[in-house]
């Protein structure tokens, strides 16, 4: 391994990230890089000209200095910057104050700093630069331009221009490392773009497959809890059968039509494609229906609702369609018995962010007195306290009318 690349080899960092620890090594390989260069320009000042000996020299001093900290330091963000700070500022006074030399190679020099900014340190930083090396070059062609190129003028030496050459050429061969640098690490980029967008497509993929899996497999579980439901209450009427008391085959019939509203929920899920969301005025309108023709009502019944809330959890769905099919089970087997056209009525209203509101209305007179306490009634006060709510309940000679504010619970 060559001197050159020995010293141009960056100590370790603690950069993990590779654009971090790209900005660290392009900040080291260009101080080593100007140090080394201001070393050989030194030698050849001190031999040819004295005059540019003493700045070259301490640039070459300072530049030693910060690369002796840097290279304890490690941070390229707080030494790049002091360092394009420092170099700017110190090739500004020599513009202004040493007249008696040729100043071109500045202008590179300024520029590369200005280069380093904008791609090592960021915007902030570049433009910052910018504004410094815009008023050092206002400054000098507005006062020491004229007494500079009068004091040169005929007087640059041979090794002067040569001296010239080779700085220009050095500030070149830093230009294009530089440019070379952001071009590597630019392709880096397209590539693990590209990597990562190929990735990301491919799990993209295969979490869809994978949910497309779940959505049957659900589905599935769906259809066949109903089907099991629906078993459940096949079972319960062939029970019934084997009673002839009246009182007993009701409560059998209550509880099949309990059953057939689980069953019901878990047809509308596996019917629709969101499976943790239910649409609650179809599902009412069919548990509504189902119920109507279950209990073969003589009567005409017409039944409507309106509902602002749409979407509902399942959480807030079983307990809610529980609380559905008491009332318009009530409804249809005390409340129309004298009445020639029965109607029932719910509208469900949000309340607030988490609330809604459900009133409950039916135009019947009831055989008998309702009780307060059954076991219709006691489940609806259940379910109504499992979903953080209260009930409201008015009997009068146009009807029955519940109102329910309720929780959803997602």
């Amino acid at each position: 391994m060559s001197f050159l690349s020995t010293i141009l080899t960056p100590p370790k960092s603690n950069y993990k990230d590779y654009y971090e620890l790209a900005k660290f090594e392009v900040t080291w390989k260009m101080v080593v890089f100007i140090s080394t260069s201001l070393a050989f320009l030194s030698v050849g000042y001190l031999v040819f000209d004295i005059n540019s000996f003493l700045p070259t020299f301490y640039g070459l001093l300072s530049s030693l200095t910060l690369n002796v900290i840097f290279y304890y330091n490690k941070n390229y963000q707080l030494m790049g910057f002091i360092y394009v700070i420092y170099s700017i500022l110190f090739l500004g006074v020599i513009m202004l104050f040493m007249t008696n030399i040729l100043h071109i190679i500045e202008y590179v020099w300024l520029f590369i700093f200005t280069l380093y900014a904008f791609f090592i340190l960021g915007n902030k930083v570049g433009f910052l630069v910018v504004a410094i090396n815009v008023t050092f070059l206002t400054l000098y062609f507005m006062l020491v331009f004229e007494t500079n190129m009068e004091n040169v003028v005929g007087e640059v030496t041979s090794f002067q221009l040569l001296a010239t050459v080779a700085n220009l050429a050095l500030g070149f061969v830093l230009i294009g490392f530089l440019v070379g640098e952001f071009k590597a690490t630019r392709k880096h980029a397209d590539e693990r773009y590209k990597s990562i967008y190929l990735d990301v497509t491919e799990k993209n993929r295969l979490i869809e497959a994978q949910n497309e899996e779940k959505t049957i497999m659900l589905k599935e579980i769906h259809h066949r809890v109903k089907n099991n439901l629906q078993v459940v209450s096949s079972l319960i009427r062939l029970q019934s059968f084997e009673t002839e008391d009246l009182e007993a085959k009701r409560m059998f019939d209550s509880t099949v039509g309990r059953v057939l509203a689980m069953a019901l929920i878990h047809e509308k899920m596996y019917q629709k494609d969101n499976l943790s969301k239910i649409n609650l005025a179809d599902y009412f309108k069919s548990l509504g229906q189902d119920l109507l023709d279950s209990y073969g009502t003589t009567q005409k019944v017409a039944f409507s609702i309106e509902s602002e809330l749409e979407i509902i959890g399942n959480r807030t769905v079983v307990p809610l369609a529980l609380i559905f099919n008491e009332l318009i089970s009530n409804s249809l087997k005390h409340a129309f018995a004298n009445v020639k056209e029965g109607t029932i009525q719910v509208s469900i209203n949000m309340y607030d962010q988490d609330y809604f509101t459900i009133k409950y209305q039916d135009n019947g007179q009831w055989i008998k007195k309702i009780k307060d306490s059954t076991f219709g009634l006691e489940l609806i006060n259940t379910f109504t306290e499992q979903l953080d709510g209260k009930l409201n309940r008015v009997s009068d000679e146009n009807g029955t009318t519940y109102t329910l504010r309720l929780k959803n619970i997602e």
